[in-house]
């Protein structure tokens, strides 16, 4: 069976930017997972089937690029996008450059130089 509604899967440490995703999200017609862990991503990830992550660069047990390369290469079909605080990061630019992530969205009003 193809569902069209986009299944999505947020991973982030801080439970208040988890909290707000979902207060932002409740409205619309997407699945959207929240996890605090890189370990709880991968699991969920192994049992649900997920279209797009959106994830945090820094985690409690995984460095967010390390994940990301992960999830790219036993889940090459699943989008991969960077929610950061810091997009202008050397180590976040060059995630992207290098394909471990696709897309880097930048946390509103939190971002540093």
């Amino acid at each position: 069976m193809n569902d069209p509604t986009a299944k999505i899967l947020f991973i982030d440490a801080d439970i208040n930017i988890l909290n707000d995703l979902k207060k932002l999200l409740k409205d619309e017609e997407w699945i959207c997972r929240f996890v605090t862990s890189g370990s709880a991503a991968l699991e969920c990830l192994s049992k649900t089937e997920i279209d797009l992550v959106v994830s945090a660069t820094k985690l409690a047990d995984y460095d967010g690029i390390q994940l990301q390369t992960e999830i790219r290469d036993h889940h090459p079909e699943v989008v991969r996008i960077f929610l950061t605080a810091q997009p202008r990061q050397k180590n976040v630019i060059k995630a992207l450059v290098e394909g471990h992530t696709q897309q880097i969205i930048p946390l509103p009003g939190l971002i540093r130089n």
